[in-house]
């Protein structure tokens, strides 16, 4: 022990990272030291090396087996009139003396809660595109400071390119602040003098890729976290044809949005941008609902004679597909359809449990089929309750 923290006071490390270092050399030193280091017997805020180094140099080993005990130091800095502090543990598990193989025992797991305990998410001010956009928790990641970056970093480009008249469609989905990013980004884009498109009512991200391609504007976007859960918020962005932007454009992106800070940002007042147009609100939902009807044989449907029970799971899927239903003569009854951020306290994707609760619906109101809407809805379910299997998987996509 003695050559490694001489070692690293000629290597210029700090005890720190001499104490971590002597782990991996067997668990009966590694547990004591990290003891000293850990318990803030000497804490790191104040440790003053040229006096704790040669302190620990001058301490001679246990007579009985060589070692230098943990106590040892603390008498040593003791009586060398260093500052000795200790502090109170709420952790009753982690206190543990080490007499017995028993205890060396227990004081190995006490360094395995330590490293393997669950963290609560904590996460920088950094935007970084995932699978299928940028997803963070609301407050720590996604902030409306980084819904400006990331708009005036989309405006920069759009400039650059020349297609400022194109615009910009955005719409969003029910998620907390959803509706606040959308019109924050807004105000970006407009301040860049770049025309907007807001959908005016909260939309599934397939009824924004459709109203993108038919405005034929420079991007999409969908502020949603999709599939995350309810702390999560995010953002979609699409081309002009409604696909997702690809890996090395939005690495680009990215770049450039986590490098503007606050003065790089030009905005205009959402409400002044609206009254002067260049902002302004449009409803999609029934050219969206004519163009799902131009697809599907609405007069097969009306023959069936359907009952039909649709549970969006407080998400965005429930408008247009009840009035594509109602329209081919089904009766229809929905259920969780009210917003509620939270998703009534379960995944938004649904689950087993989910679906048996709307099983006794189905059996009680002599519905033929329930569909299953997740609460993005980037994907949707058909279930047929006499042979109780999917029609439609989930998995394979999104028939919005």
């Amino acid at each position: 022990m003695r050559g490694r923290l001489a070692a690293a006071r000629r290597n210029g490390l700090s005890l720190k990272y001499a104490i971590l270092g002597l782990l991996s050399e067997g668990p009966r030193h590694g547990y004591e030291l990290k003891a000293l280091y850990d318990e803030a017997l000497v804490p790191s805020a104040k440790l003053n090396f040229g006096q704790v180094y040669p302190t620990l140099d001058r301490l001679p080993p246990s007579p009985i087996d060589g070692d230098i005990r943990l106590t040892d130091c603390v008498h040593a800095l003791l009586r060398s009139r260093n500052l000795v502090e200790s502090h109170r543990i709420y952790d009753e598990g982690e206190v543990q003396g080490i007499n017995t193989l028993e205890d060396l025992e227990r004081a190995e797991f006490i360094l395995q809660k330590r490293f393997f305990r669950p963290r609560r998410i904590e996460e920088e001010s950094v935007i970084h595109f995932g699978t299928g956009g940028w997803r963070a928790v609301i407050s720590e990641g996604f902030t409306m400071y980084n819904v400006r970056r990331l708009s005036q970093a989309l405006a920069n480009k759009i400039i650059r390119d020349g297609i400022e008249e194109q615009g910009v469609l955005i719409g969003y989905d029910r998620r907390f602040l959803s509706d606040r990013a959308a019109e924050t980004s807004a105000e970006v884009f407009a301040g860049n003098n770049i025309p907007v498109t807001l959908v005016s009512e909260d939309a599934p991200t397939p009824l924004i890729t459709y109203a993108t391609d038919l405005k034929r504007t420079a991007y999409g976007l969908a502020f949603t976290a999709s599939h995350n859960p309810p702390e999560y918020n995010g953002l979609k962005v699409f081309h002009t044809d409604g696909s997702l932007l690809l890996t090395e454009e939005t690495l680009a992106i990215e770049r450039e949005a986590n490098a503007l800070t606050r003065d790089d940002i030009v905005e205009l007042d959402y409400s002044l941008a609206v009254e002067s147009g260049i902002v302004h609100l449009e409803d999609f939902v029934a050219r969206y609902v004519d163009s799902v009807e131009s697809q599907v044989d609405m007069n097969a449907i009306r023959r069936a004679g359907l009952r039909v029970i649709v549970d969006p799971m407080y998400g965005v899927g429930e408008v247009a597909l009840n009035m594509v239903l109602t329209e081919a003569r089904c009766r229809v009854r929905v259920i969780h359809e009210r917003r509620n951020p939270l998703f009534g306290g379960r995944s938004d994707m649904g689950s087993g449990k989910d679906i048996g609760m709307i099983d006794q619906c189905v059996i009680d109101g002599r519905f033929l089929f329930k569909n299953i809407k997740c609460g993005c809805p980037d994907f949707s379910g058909f279930q047929c309750s006499e042979q109780s299997r999917f029609i439609h998987d989930p998995s394979a996509g999104s028939v919005d």
